[in-house]
């Protein structure tokens, strides 16, 4: 029987573990389930959508990882710029409230 651990939802991994565990009864019985059109190579089809779903969520979690980390990167460095030009902002208006409020300072 296959290890379907590799999966990281666990509930897409006992779905596959069961349609594995099916599968196995349907090949030892397969005189009893030729009436029914469900072969063992049915049952796998199903067990690989799981498996491709869950690589796919796998993958997408280690894409949105990465890109979190990209902003808060992008973010201290944007967040140096603005500073920057509130401080000249400030020191442009300095003497002047009302204009340093145009700038939400």
């Amino acid at each position: 029987m296959e290890d379907y651990s590799t999966i990281k939802i666990k509930y897409l991994a006992n779905l596959a573990e069961r349609f594995a565990v099916i599968s196995g009864g349907i090949k030892q019985n397969q005189d009893k389930w030729q009436s029914f059109n469900i072969t063992a190579e049915a049952i796998q089809a199903h067990i690989e959508n799981i498996l491709d779903t869950g690589k796919e969520i796998e993958d997408l979690k280690i894409l949105l990882s990465e890109k979190l980390s990209e902003a808060r990167k992008l973010k201290e460095e944007k967040k140096l710029i603005l500073i920057q030009l509130e401080k000249r902002a400030v020191g442009i208006h300095a003497d002047d409230e009302t204009k340093l409020n145009e700038y939400g300072l």
